[in-house]
């Protein structure tokens, strides 16, 4: 019975949330996402991420957990607190916006053939080479 006890307290201390001092959010134009515990957390193990719930507030008001491309140039606080309200840290976010253009690596060597008609349906997967954005 104490090796059952031991083997739950080690499993909710490794589990304790730590968060980062400040994370900057890159948003670009008129995006919103939501802000996920693995953006405002140090490395913990995977499987304490599914029990982990990010708040996110604006002048003091909770505003969920999503920001948006508006909110670009506020520095944002957040709470992180695992399901069971065992343990709990707090953090800020900074809104950037993303001025990096995304890099575009097209296959050279794809060849299609267009029907009598003249127009065909291209999927972009077909030419894509490994695109890329930060």
């Amino acid at each position: 019975m104490i090796l059952l006890f031991f083997s739950a307290f080690k499993l909710d201390a490794q589990c304790e949330p730590v968060c980062k001092d400040n994370t900057d959010i890159y948003l670009c134009y008129e995006s919103t996402v939501e802000v996920l515990p693995e953006d405002v957390l140090k490395p913990i193990h995977p499987d304490c991420l599914k029990d982990m719930v990010v708040e996110v507030f604006q002048n003091g008001l909770s505003i969920g957990n999503q920001v948006s491309y508006l909110m670009a140039g506020q520095t944002l606080d957040v709470t992180l607190t695992d399901t069971t309200n065992l343990f709990t840290c707090q953090s800020t976010i900074t809104i950037e916006r993303d001025g990096t253009h995304p890099t575009a690596v097209c296959d050279e060597h794809t060849v299609t053939t267009l029907p009598p008609s003249g127009s065909a349906i291209l999927c972009a997967d077909n030419f894509d080479s490994g695109s890329y954005d930060n």
